[in-house]
């Protein structure tokens, strides 16, 4: 019997909470980390050299170019847009709930 725990190392990350820039990657889980919050963002024509030194990474960012024409990801870029948008208000909104309930 395999003992998986040997062969598998398990971890969780809140990838809204990742905000690492470029300059402080410095594991295997920081870039893949940083693929999965700027995919959009990230084209095989313009990889950052800290992305650019994990083959798997420039070979997942390659096949996102695929899945997507110039059209397709401005639809997807919009759509982000407006969903960062919406976000955005809702958080303004609570705030300014919350300054309301302080005063009242």
């Amino acid at each position: 019997m395999i003992n998986c725990t040997t062969f598998l190392n398990c971890t969780t990350i809140e990838l809204k909470k990742f905000k690492k820039t470029y300059h402080q990657i410095n594991s295997a889980l920081d870039r893949w980390s940083t693929f999965l919050t700027k995919a959009d963002k990230l084209d095989k024509e313009h990889v950052p050299k800290e992305l650019a030194s994990d083959k798997n990474i420039v070979k997942a960012i390659e096949a996102v170019d695929r899945m997507f024409n110039e059209e397709e990801r401005l639809v997807y870029e919009t759509r982000m847009q407006f969903l960062a948008d919406v976000e955005s208000k809702i958080a303004s909104a609570e705030d300014k709930g919350r300054e309301e309930g302080r005063e009242a």
